[in-house]
């Protein structure tokens, strides 16, 4: 019976360079430069997004300020309004009856408060005199 053997052995050669290795030197270098590019892009790709975030909820914060003061701005105009906006159907508004009973309420704290003042005033000087305390005698 035949029997086997195996034999191995090793070659180096000096001088030759190994062309597989510097294909996966170079390899390993592209990787890792793409590697740190791609964390550069993650990183921008990021602050994109944050930054479109909040363009868009500032733009809804302006949009519900835009619609709050066309109401208001709408609703204090009145009857004028149906000539700005022919379509829109204006109602009887909070805002205008806001604003009329306000005013009228200030006028009459104003004039309140002027009435005051002038008793006041009228207080201090209305002093009586010694010859005015005095009786006269019949």
């Amino acid at each position: 019976m035949l029997e086997s053997k195996r034999v191995f052995w090793e070659v180096e050669v000096e001088g030759a360079e190994d062309e597989g290795r510097q294909v996966q030197e170079e390899v390993e270098a592209t990787l890792e430069e793409y590697k740190a590019n791609a964390k550069i892009v993650k990183r921008a790709v990021a602050q994109v997004r944050t930054k479109v975030s909040r363009m868009k909820h500032q733009q809804w914060r302006i949009e519900q300020n835009m619609k709050r003061d066309g109401n208001r701005a709408e609703a204090l105009q009145g009857s004028s309004a149906k000539n700005v906006f022919p379509n829109k159907v204006f109602e009887k508004n909070f805002f205008s009856d806001m604003v009329d009973r306000w005013s009228v309420i200030h006028v009459f704290v104003v004039v309140a408060i002027g009435i005051v003042q002038v008793i006041v005033l009228r207080r201090f000087f209305s002093a009586k005199t010694g010859h005015q305390r005095l009786n006269v005698r019949a």
